[in-house]
C-alpha cells in the first residue's frame, strides 16, 4: 500500500534486483498505477506477465509527464487505440525528465489524427527507451494545416510521435508499420522511431525492420523525421525505401546470416538457420574463422555461428601422417617440423633420416 496526503492506494508490490516496483499483472493494476501517478506519487512499475493496455487510458500527459521507470521485464503490452476521432494516441503520453521505459515489447494498433506513437506521444529531457521492441501498426489519419505562412505537419513514429532535447534509444527494434492513410497530399513526418525529432536524439544499437509508408509530400525516415540527431549508431533493412536516408543499411545476407546480430552485440541474438532476423534476447551470435583445410598457413574466411569456436577440417591420416598438411598423428612430426633430433648418434629430421 502506498500513502499520499489524504489518500491511500492499494497496489501490489514487486522486487527486481533489490529494487522495489509497483507490480502490474492486468488492466486493473495499470489503472491503479496511473491513479498514483496522477496524484504525484512517484513509483516505478514492473510487468509480471503479458498485459492488455486499457484503450481509454494514456499514462502521463503534458501536465504530468512520466518520469518514473516502466520495466516490461521481457513481457508484451498489447494496445488497441482504434478511435478514429482521437487527435493523439499512444500507451504513454509524455515521457520526460529522465523517465525510462525498458525491456518492453509493445504490439497491436495505434491510430490518431495528428500525433501517434507506438509507445509514447512524445519524449524529451533525457528520457530513455532501452531494450524495447515495437511491433505496433501505427496509422496517421490527418493532414497538415496552414497557419499563416507556416505549415503545421502531422507526425507518427513506431516508438514516439516526436522527441526533443536528448532522448536516448538504446538496443531497440521496430518491426511494425507506420502509415499515413489519408488520401490527401499534405506534410506528415513518419519514421520507425521518432516521427518528428528536434534538438538531438541518440540512437545506439537500434534496428529498423518495419515499413514506413507515406503519401506524396510526406517525409519518411528509418529512425527520425524533420530534425537532426547527435548519435546514430543504427541499422536498417536495405530493401526498405525512405525519402530521407539514415543509418547503416544491411543486406538480406547480413540480416539472415548472423552478421547483423553480431554487429549489434548483446543483448541481441538470433538462432541461425531458424530465425531470419536478429531479435532482442535471442541466442548470441559469434564471429568465427572457417578454414578450408587443416594446413597451418591456410587463410580463413569469416562466418557467424551460435557456437564460439572456429571450424577447421580434421586431419586425414594415412600411416600416422596427414595426407593434407603432413602432420603426424602422434604429434612428433609437429615437434620435428623444421628441426632435428639426435638419437643413438643418428640424426632424424622431420620426414627424413640421416
Amino acid at each position: 500500500m502506498i500513502q499520499s496526503p489524504m489518500t491511500l492506494y492499494s497496489v501490489k508490490a514487486a522486487v527486481k534486483e533489490n529494487e522495489s516496483y509497483v507490480a502490474i499483472e492486468n488492466q486493473e493494476d495499470i489503472r491503479a498505477y496511473n491513479a498514483l501517478l496522477n496524484k504525484d506519487v512517484s513509483a516505478n512499475a514492473l510487468l509480471l506477465n503479458d498485459v492488455t493496455m486499457p484503450s481509454d487510458l494514456i499514462i502521463g500527459n503534458e501536465n504530468n509527464a512520466y518520469t518514473a521507470t516502466f520495466d516490461g521485464n521481457g513481457y508484451t503490452m498489447t494496445v488497441a487505440y482504434t478511435d478514429e476521432s482521437a487527435n493523439a494516441a499512444a500507451p504513454f503520453g509524455v515521457l520526460g525528465s529522465s523517465g525510462v521505459i525498458r525491456n518492453l515489447h509493445v504490439d497491436g494498433e495505434v491510430m490518431a489524427i495528428t500525433n501517434a506513437g507506438g509507445i509514447a506521444l512524445s519524449a524529451d529531457n533525457n528520457a530513455r527507451i532501452e531494450n524495447c521492441t515495437s511491433s505496433v501498426n501505427v496509422k496517421l489519419l490527418g493532414n497538415s494545416t496552414q497557419s499563416g505562412s507556416s505549415i503545421i505537419a502531422v507526425q507518427a513514429g513506431g516508438f514516439v510521435g516526436n522527441s526533443d532535447t536528448r532522448v536516448y534509444f538504446t538496443n531497440c527494434l521496430f518491426d511494425g508499420t507506420v502509415t499515413h492513410v489519408s488520401v490527401e497530399n499534405s506534410l506528415a513526418y513518419l519514421a520507425g522511431f521518432s516521427g518528428y525529432a528536434t534538438n538531438g536524439s541518440y540512437f545506439t544499437n537500434c534496428l529498423m525492420l518495419g515499413t514506413v509508408q507515406g503519401n506524396e509530400g510526406d517525409e519518411t525516415s528509418a529512425f527520425y523525421g524533420f530534425g537532426s540527431t547527435s548519435t546514430l549508431e543504427a541499422y536498417y533493412d536495405s530493401s526498405l525505401t525512405f525519402t530521407r536516408e539514415q543509418g547503416n543499411g544491411l543486406t538480406e545476407e547480413q540480416l539472415s546470416g548472423g552478421e547483423a546480430a553480431y554487429r549489434l552485440g548483446e543483448p541481441w541474438g538470433q538462432v541461425l538457420g531458424q530465425e531470419s532476423r536478429p531479435r532482442l534476447g535471442g541466442s548470441r551470435v559469434y564471429q568465427i574463422n572457417v578454414y578450408a583445410d587443416c594446413k597451418a598457413d591456410t587463410v580463413p574466411t569469416t562466418a557467424y555461428s551460435n557456437t564460439n569456436a572456429d571450424i577447421r577440417p580434421a586431419h586425414q591420416y594415412q600411416d600416422d601422417k596427414c595426407s593434407v598438411c603432413g602432420n603426424f598423428e602422434d604429434g612428433i612430426g609437429a615437434q620435428l617440423l623444421g628441426n632435428s633430433l639426435t638419437i643413438d648418434n643418428r640424426m632424424y629430421c622431420a620426414g627424413t633420416m640421416q
